[in-house]
C-alpha cells in the first residue's frame, strides 16, 4: 500500500498499470514477504494476514468480502499496545471466533481478548495456544469454509512456521 501510495503521489516514475499488478500479485514470490493475503489451503481455504492495525484489519476485511465460502472462522490474537478495541470492530459479527494471545510480553491475553469481543457481538472461545485454536477451527471447518489467521504478526509466524512450514523454506 505505501509503496503504490508512493509511486502515485509522487509521480516519480512511469509504471504502466498492468506492471504494478503483476509486481503486487507476486509479491511473495518476488521478495520473500510471507503473510500479507497468504493463502494457505484451498480446502477449506486458509488465508493468513499480518495486518494488526485499523487500517490492515479494514482491508484484511474487505478481502474476506471478496471470497466465496459456506462459514467464516477466524483465529485472532492481538497485542495489548495496540487500539485492539477499535480493530475488533471492523470485524464480521457472522464469523466464529478463536482467540489466542501471541507469544509476546506484549500479549493480551485470549481471555481479556475474548470478553471484549462477545461485548460487541463477536462470538467464540478463548484457546491456551495459538496452535489449540487453530486446530480447533480446522476440526470445525467443513471444506467449503474459510479460515482466517491473524490479529498479529506474532500468530500468523507461528502458524506458518508450525503448520506450513515449507512456506519458509524449511522440510
Amino acid at each position: 500500500m505505501t509503496a503504490l501510495s508512493v509511486i502515485a503521489e509522487r509521480n516519480l516514475f512511469t509504471i504502466p498499470l498492468e506492471a504494478v499488478h503483476d509486481g503486487f500479485a507476486s509479491v511473495i514470490e518476488r521478495a520473500g514477504l510471507l503473510g500479507r493475503w497468504q493463502q494457505l489451503s484451498m480446502t477449506p481455504q486458509i488465508f493468513c494476514d499480518t495486518g494488526h492495525n485499523e487500517a490492515g484489519i479494514a482491508l484484511v476485511v474487505q478481502q474476506i468480502a471478496r471470497q466465496k465460502y459456506a462459514h467464516l472462522h477466524i483465529v485472532l490474537g492481538m497485542v495489548s499496545d495496540k487500539e485492539w478495541q477499535k480493530v475488533l470492530s471492523f470485524l464480521p459479527q457472522e464469523a466464529t471466533y478463536y482467540f489466542v494471545a501471541p507469544p509476546s510480553e506484549r500479549a493480551l491475553s485470549a481471555s481479556v481478548l475474548k470478553d471484549y469481543a462477545l461485548q460487541i457481538g463477536l462470538k467464540g472461545e478463548s484457546f491456551p495456544t495459538i496452535s489449540d485454536g487453530f486446530l480447533t477451527a480446522k476440526s470445525k471447518a467443513n471444506p467449503d469454509d474459510l479460515i482466517y489467521i491473524g490479529g498479529s504478526n506474532y500468530v500468523v509466524a507461528e502458524v506458518l512456521r508450525d503448520f506450513f512450514p515449507q512456506l519458509l523454506g524449511y522440510k
